[in-house]
């Protein structure tokens, strides 16, 4: 809380130097909102990948939603969120019920709670670039700020792990149909098989939502952001083999549209990672609606 309430304020604060400060500006005059540019103009930093275990019958579930969000905010797009909708807490009512009768469950989401079990232990859960913390990889929300802060050493609101890859997606949207080409590039040499996940989410579903801390409790109209929909190439990816410097790599995939997914709300995620341990080499994510 001290460390979120630090952020904070030092936002605000650069917010009001910027109102005051003096208008003159000298050339060269440049805008760039993209932060990644502005880190490093060649993209080369490690990003961190929150990934939200949740449930719409969860009432607990919107606290963990907001700390994602508030990491987001501070960090920009140096984080990327998926949210899988997994176990009882995403269980459906009768299609003839008033309510939570979307099913948001995903075949790839369901082998990732069967692998590590997070539904059992109870929602909300996370992971924060698969890495292991006090001994476990499974997370609970109140400690995810900690964590992605370790990748901003000098509190600075920027992350300084250099990469040891860059992903680019490629995005073509062809009739009802996505053509992916995702290219991985190595910028350091591992020792390890990597793989990669190519996967699809969508944000700003309207819909059910259990809120402990609302009344009445069961919203609905709850915005749903970075819902997994689907994996283009399975749970676990295609493997790309062991990385090193200068090895380039493109992965080529089509989709289909599903007619319920808003595609111009949906975005590619692609995460490369280590195939002996699951955790996250690099991430990236790219808005298909920017693409066109």
């Amino acid at each position: 809380m001290k460390y979120k309430n630090q952020m904070l304020s030092i936002l605000i604060a650069g917010i009001i130097l910027l109102q005051f400060a003096c208008d003159k500006i000298e050339p060269p005059f440049i805008e760039n909102n993209n932060i990644d540019t502005i880190i490093n103009p060649t993209n080369n930093i490690q990003k961190v990948l929150i990934e939200d275990f949740t449930g719409h019958k969860c009432g607990n579930c919107p606290r963990a939603h907001e700390e994602a969000e508030m990491l987001k905010t501070i960090y920009g797009d140096q984080v990327v969120i998926i949210a899988y909708h997994i176990g009882f807490f995403a269980t459906t009512n009768p299609t003839a019920a008033p309510n939570y009768t979307t099913d948001f469950t995903t075949p790839s989401g369901n082998e990732y709670d069967n692998l590590w079990g997070i539904s059992a232990i109870g929602l909300p859960q996370g992971m924060i670039n698969r890495n292991n913390y006090a001994g476990n990889n499974i997370v609970n929300y109140p400690t995810w700020s900690n964590i992605v802060q370790d990748y901003d050493n000098d509190n600075d609101g920027l992350f300084d792990n250099i990469a040891v890859l860059k992903i680019t997606n490629n995005i073509t949207l062809n009739s009802n149909n996505i053509e992916c080409a995702v290219n991985i590039k190595g910028l350091n040499n591992s020792t390890n098989e990597s793989k990669v996940v190519i996967c699809l989410v969508e944000d700003n579903i309207i819909d059910w939502q259990k809120d402990y801390d609302a009344s009445p409790s069961d919203i609905e109209n709850y915005t749903h952001n970075h819902v997994f929909r689907k994996s283009l190439n399975g749970a676990w990816g295609n493997s790309i083999g062991i990385i090193t410097n200068n090895t380039d790599t493109t992965i080529n995939l089509n989709q289909s549209i599903n007619p319920d997914w808003d595609i111009n709300n949906c975005s590619i995620i692609s995460y490369v990672y280590n195939a002996d341990n699951y955790e996250i080499i690099q991430v990236e994510e790219t808005k298909i609606s920017n693409t066109n």
